[in-house]
């Protein structure tokens, strides 16, 4: 498709200049789609007032669970939910957030699909507003603390 398919005048055909243009049969597309990017600049002021403020209803309405460390023994899914029910957790939506990542809980979260395990300095509100309870560990609070100072 790089070259004319004839020459320009003589042959009575039709000016044509590749046979990849849309009107031929075969041939591109006129607008195709192209991949967009949806995202939109947040200020970091309102990031960390939203952040601040959704972390704030969720400390009123109780949501936020406050443990020393996590910790399971080995990555395996059981030990996990014994924990939670240890915790006296029985919500469908629960985000685990740690100061440092633990293979063993990342392990063991990701097998149960109501269960969200992140390091709490990717935590986004999205994370938050989806999540019915927050577990959080006592290194993680700190590392939250310095992020929305």
């Amino acid at each position: 498709g790089g070259r004319k398919p004839w020459k320009q005048k003589g042959t009575g055909n039709a000016r044509a200049g590749s046979i990849r243009s849309p009107l031929w049969v075969g041939g591109g597309r006129t607008f195709a789609a192209r991949p967009r990017n949806f995202a939109q600049k947040i200020n970091r002021k309102m990031y960390v007032r939203s952040m601040t403020s959704i972390l704030s209803q969720l400390v009123r309405e109780n949501r936020v669970h406050v443990v020393t460390e996590i910790k399971i023994a080995e990555a395996k899914t059981k030990q996990l939910l014994e924990q939670l029910n240890n915790w006296k957790i029985d919500s469908k939506a629960v985000l685990i957030l740690t100061h440092e990542m633990d293979a063993s809980v990342m392990l063991a979260a990701r097998n149960v699909h109501w269960v969200k395990y992140d390091l709490a300095q990717n935590v986004n509100p999205v994370d938050l507003i989806c999540a019915e309870t927050v577990i959080v560990s006592e290194g993680s609070l700190k590392v939250l603390e310095e992020r929305l100072a």
